[in-house]
């Protein structure tokens, strides 16, 4: 990742570079995960198997990309058995 210095804007004020991180509402986090319903999603939620959301406004939320890739790369590889 390149070094992070900080740059002076138009106005003179010195600013840091942030990171940011992309969001996903809902659906898309659903069919990310393979297409699962909303009850599954929230169930897993609940039981501590799936990152939690975080509130954007009083009817908004979201979850962070990278915690949906973190998650996914956590998940075991399926080995197909010969029968």
């Amino acid at each position: 990742m390149a070094d992070k210095a900080k740059q002076e804007t138009p106005t003179g004020v010195t600013e840091t570079p942030v990171d940011v991180v992309p969001l996903l509402r809902e659906q898309v986090v659903r069919k990310t995960v393979g297409g699962i319903g909303r009850t599954t999603l929230w169930r897993w939620i609940r039981e501590g198997h799936f990152p939690k959301p975080i509130r954007l406004g009083a009817n908004c939320i979201a979850w962070r990309a990278d915690d949906i890739n973190q998650w996914i790369n956590s998940r075991p590889s399926f080995d197909a058995v010969e029968a």
